[in-house]
């Protein structure tokens, strides 16, 4: 390129160019010598070094611990800085990413308390959040009774620091100051985000003593509650969407939500009518979107069924959650997804006629 010549960048890509740079430089070597240095520098004695000074001094983001360095625990114990850890610590370490995304303060708060964590197990909701952590971070077997939780989390000094550091961190990240639980025995916060394996845990569809299991549908049905979840993907481009699958659902407004049954359902059969008789028939139905299948589910509460067409797979139009309207977060979240799909209409087999319909977040 001839000499004198300049690339002139707007603000998002340079944004977008910077943080790959960045990345790209955030080898577990790397960080391992960062932290180091910041050790050195530090008032602090070296093993006295915070997750949260840590990302301070280095600019950092918490996801490269997590993503190139193995988690907290294992790079300090790679830079030399603090105990060296073993095998079972170093995994644990390193599961704790799939924590990343928590932005409910009262989960957090738990992960500071080990001793409170005992406690809690005695109260069927914490013992829920409990078991949302367990679930979370173990992907197979059985799952612990909650009371056992605490002790495998926190008996290991390490990952009881991290735990509590890596709360720290991820509540400074926190954008909403009240929480608002819209089940009370779910402890589920409104606007907040949750994995699929979250969620299941806290709604008490898996339960200790037993094996683990995720249902991969779009909704999860539990008949002795008369509740339901409604999982949505805003983005159904990728290849684990078949044509049958890429439901069009979309938000309408931050108070409307445009929901397509499952290919099953029809005015016909219980499967489509508990929905349109809904909320006389004592059903009540619980709203989880995500913009793509690599991201947490949010929160956005009970629905209620607003309007509905089609006879085989119903378009539904719910309103949505109380407090969703003035919930800026929310509000952008949804204006954002609707621009960032704009022009990536989901593809619907044509064959389909599926019962349509819109919910209002109430």
């Amino acid at each position: 390129m001839p000499s004198g010549c300049v690339f002139q960048l707007d603000q998002v890509v340079r944004g977008r160019v910077l943080e790959s740079l960045k990345r790209a430089m955030a080898t577990a070597a790397i960080l391992a010598a960062e932290l180091r240095q910041v050790a050195g520098a530090s008032a602090q004695a070296g093993s006295g070094v915070t997750l949260g000074h840590f990302l301070d001094e280095t600019g950092r983001d918490v996801d490269d611990v997590y993503e190139r360095a193995g988690g907290w625990s294992t790079l300090r114990s790679n830079a030399g800085i603090g105990e060296k850890i073993d095998e079972d610590t170093e995994d644990l370490s390193g599961r704790l990413k799939r924590l990343l995304h928590t932005d409910d303060a009262t989960r957090l708060l738990l992960w500071k308390n080990a001793a409170g964590a005992e406690q809690a197990a005695a109260n069927p909701v914490y013992a829920r959040r409990l078991s949302m952590v367990d679930f979370q971070l173990n992907e197979r077997g059985i799952l612990r009774e909650a009371a056992d939780v605490p002790k495998w989390l926190f008996d290991r000094a390490p990952i009881r620091d991290e735990l509590s550091q890596l709360s720290d961190v991820l509540t400074e990240r926190i954008g909403l100051a009240d929480e608002t639980d819209p089940v009370a025995e779910w402890p589920l916060a409104l606007h907040r985000h949750y994995k699929r394996r979250e969620i299941v845990a806290a709604v008490g569809f898996v339960m200790p003593g037993k094996k683990g299991v995720a249902p991969q549908a779009g909704i999860l049905g539990l008949p002795d509650e008369k509740r339901e979840t409604l999982f949505v993907t805003l983005d159904k481009s990728g290849s684990s969407f078949s044509p049958t699958t890429r439901d069009r659902d979309y938000a309408i407004s931050p108070t409307l939500f445009h929901w397509e049954t499952q290919s099953a359902a029809c005015i016909s059969r219980p499967s489509g009518r508990r929905y349109l008789e809904s909320p006389q028939n004592g059903w009540s139905f619980f709203l989880f979107v995500r913009s793509d299948p690599e991201s947490p589910y949010a929160f956005l509460g009970p629905v209620v069924l607003e309007a509905a067409s089609g006879q085989r797979r119903s378009a539904d139009r719910h309103h949505v959650a109380p407090g969703a309207r003035d919930d800026r977060r929310a509000v952008r979240a949804v204006r954002d997804a609707r621009a960032g799909l704009s022009g990536r209409a989901p593809r619907v087999a044509s064959h389909s006629r599926r019962m349509l319909g819109v919910a209002a977040v109430a």
